[in-house]
């Protein structure tokens, strides 16, 4: 059977053997109600040589401290990581979903202007200022239709918008960002110019 520690009242603990064959082996050694500390230190002694504590006590704590930071290392690690990857994941989302609408919203402004200008006919003249996404691959304007390709993940999404102006001359060009766009109507061709 195993050894059992026993606290005495006074708060020492000491060795309490049950078996009597062990009783007999160790009864040279030291008394069955020796203080356990006495017991590991002789044992210890004679197998290692003296024991400095403080030296054994910092070399533990020394393991300890390197084990805890590891474990807080880790654990942070593990809730910070998917965290963040959801974020960059939503925040995508919501990017391209802004693109998509910053896009729709100006091949609409495009071909409306088109539209009055067409209206108001000679010697109407528009200036725009387009806040197109930063995700735009290009702008093309001709045959009733504006058409805003923007870049996803998912692939290139065209934002289109009908207008009926005469629009002879096609308009193509691949800009992003803040954007000037010029439109007259020309009397002798029956045209808008866009430039």
């Amino acid at each position: 059977m195993p050894e059992r520690v026993v606290v005495n009242m006074k708060g020492q603990s000491s060795i309490d053997l049950n078996v009597r064959s062990k009783a007999r082996v160790l009864r040279g050694q030291f008394s069955i109600k020796q203080p356990l500390t006495q017991i590991l230190r002789q044992n210890l002694s004679t197998f290692f040589g003296t024991v400095d504590k403080p030296a054994v006590a910092a070399r533990c704590l020394k393991g300890q401290s390197s084990m805890e930071l590891l474990v807080t290392f880790s654990t942070v690690l593990v809730f910070t990581v998917p965290v963040l990857l959801l974020l960059l994941t939503v925040s995508q989302f919501g990017f391209e979903r802004s693109s998509v609408v910053q896009a729709d919203s100006s091949a609409r402004v495009i071909a409306d202007n088109l539209n009055e200008l067409s209206a108001q006919g000679e010697g109407a003249k528009r200036e725009l200022l387009l806040n197109l996404p930063s995700n735009t691959k290009y702008i093309h304007i001709s045959k009733g239709e504006v058409v805003i390709g923007v870049s996803l993940s998912t692939g290139i999404y065209e934002a289109a918008a009908p207008f009926y102006a005469n629009v002879v001359t096609p308009y193509d060009t691949a800009v992003s960002g803040l954007y000037p766009l010029s439109m007259e109507w020309l009397y002798q061709t029956n045209e808008v110019h866009i430039s």
